[in-house]
Order: structure tokens, then sequence, then C-alpha cells
């Protein structure tokens, strides 16, 4: 959701927090926004005096969507306790299953793999979660997980679970390595769960700087729910080095193509391997660079096993 619609949301939560949207509330809610726009301009705080001109698909699906969540939370008032317990399950499995990063273009070998998870915040107290697993099944096949789940200022909930198979494109010995992956599962959209199926190629390979190891990575997918979820694309790309055999830092950078928008952050990150090297503990902090949003902090735990 990008930084308009995510405005639009929140303007809506803050006015009317339980109360379903009707057309004229819509109309005079729109009308503050367009004043709160030409208030922000006369204040040279925004530039853009088209911005709340009329409402945005995305924020019509997404009040349609609503009306009926607050429905059946107004009939079943368990659901809302509900979905606060999802929110504290989702923390409880990001701190207790620890990895390392995403492989990209590396198959784990049989039997062997990892989990990937982190907790990240910002300023405005914005909450997300994610985990990632990988396992080996064989030399050419690892089966994986990619879920997420966040919450912002206003309750708003929203996330994504893929269960994936990768596999080679090409042989696995070469210095440029090359892998695929297909998954299917859902999009969570206030308090609906769209179906949706992912594809995906990633790139990578081994680099050395004088007397330091380390590798670069390329992930792209593309990512299809049912509406009124928009298409996304993806392209993220990493670069890491090894400082010491304990310590290294990364460098990624994560574009998301979604609603005919463009998404970009920068993540720089630095992480440490206490004891005898299975888990990584990950310090990040993420910067928007396109498309709005707030610098976050992100904290993150890796295991191999």
């Amino acid at each position: 959701m990008n930084v308009l619609h995510r405005e639009e949301v929140r303007f809506f939560l803050l006015s009317n927090l339980r109360k379903p949207v009707t057309q004229p509330l819509l109309q005079g809610s729109i009308e503050r926004l367009q004043a709160a726009g030409r208030t922000r301009d006369s204040e040279g705080l925004r530039t853009q005096k088209t911005a709340y001109r009329q409402p945005s698909r995305h924020l019509i699906n997404w009040i349609q969507l609503r009306n009926q969540f607050l429905t059946n939370i107004n009939h079943n008032p368990l659901q809302g306790t509900l979905a606060m317990r999802c929110l504290i399950f989702a923390l409880v499995l990001g701190l207790a299953c620890a990895s390392t990063a995403q492989a990209g273009a590396w198959l784990r070998s049989k039997g062997g793999g990892f989990t990937s998870t982190s907790v990240s915040t910002n300023a405005a107290r914005e909450l997300s979660t994610s985990f990632y697993l990988e396992y080996g099944l064989s030399k050419n096949f690892t089966l994986g997980a990619d879920i997420s789940y966040g919450v912002d200022r206003t309750s708003f909930q929203e996330g994504s679970g893929i269960a994936f198979l990768r596999f080679p494109l090409g042989p696995t010995d070469k210095t440029n390595k090359w892998a695929a992956h297909v998954g299917v599962g859902a999009r969570y959209l206030a308090g609906f769960y769209l179906p949706a199926a992912e594809i995906g190629v990633s790139w990578g390979r081994g680099i050395q700087w004088r007397d330091k190891y380390g590798w670069v990575n390329i992930d792209t997918s593309f990512n299809r729910a049912r509406a009124p979820t928009e298409d996304r694309i993806k392209f993220d790309g990493t670069v890491g080095m090894g400082l010491s055999e304990r310590s290294k830092v990364m460098l990624q950078m994560f574009n998301t193509f979604e609603g005919g928008e463009t998404f970009t952050k920068l993540a720089p990150s630095y992480l440490f391997s206490p004891g005898g090297g299975k888990t990584t503990l990950q310090l990040s902090v993420e910067i928007p660079l396109a498309g709005g949003g707030e610098n976050t902090l992100k904290l993150g735990v890796w295991r191999d096993f």
C-alpha cells in the first residue's frame, strides 16, 4: 500500500474507527482530505495539490473489505480479540524461530536448511514481522516458506505467505548460479485471505575483495493474488562481505512495483555470529528512497540447521 493510500486509510480509521463507510461519509471525508492537502500546500509542506482530488481505486476496494470486516466483528466480537492474538503469536514465532538471510540462487543440501526471522518497527510504532524457511529436499530441490505480517498505527493489518519450491537453472557447480522458484499461498488484507501464486528467478555468486570474501545476489519475483490486491513485482539486490569469522556487513536494496507505483528501500545491516556460528544476529535500518514511508529499525535472527 503506497503512502497516499495509507494516509487515506488512516484518515478513515481515525475518523470512523468502528463505523462502516457510507457514500456520504466517503464524500465528506474526501472533502476534508482535500482541505488538509490545501493546508499543507499553504504551509509549504506539500506540493502535489491534486493528491486528494478523488479517492483511489485501492481505497474504494479496501473500504468494501473493511465494511464487511466490521460487520463480521459486530456479529462476532471475538474476531477482534483473535486478530490481536494472531499478532502476538506472530511476534512470538518471529522471536522463537531464528536463521540466515534468504539464500537466493543457492540451493540447500539434502536435509539441511535455515530459518530467517525479523521484527521491525519505526517511530510511528508500526510493527511488522517476517519468517523465512528453506529445507533441502534433494540436491536439486529446496522447499521453502516466506511469511510476513504487519500492523500500522491505525491497527490496519496486512501480510502474505508463500510456500515455494526452488530448483536450479543450469549447472550448480558454476561461479554464477541461477535458480527459479514457483509458489502458492495467500495475501492477508484487513481480515481476509486472498489466494496468491508466485514465480521468481534468482542469480548469485561469491565475490572477493582483498583478503575478504562475500557474496552478491539478485532476487526477482512476480506475485498475483485475487482482487482487490494488485500484481506485485519485486527486484531485490544484496551485497555482503565478511569482516571476520564472526561478523559481516550487508547492503540490500528492495524494489517493489505495485499498482503502477514504485517503492524502494535501502537496508544496511551488521551481522554477528556468536558461539559456533550457526546462529547469526542482524541489526538493520531500512531507509525509504522512493514511494514514501519512514525509517525502520529491524532486528533479525538467522539460524542454520
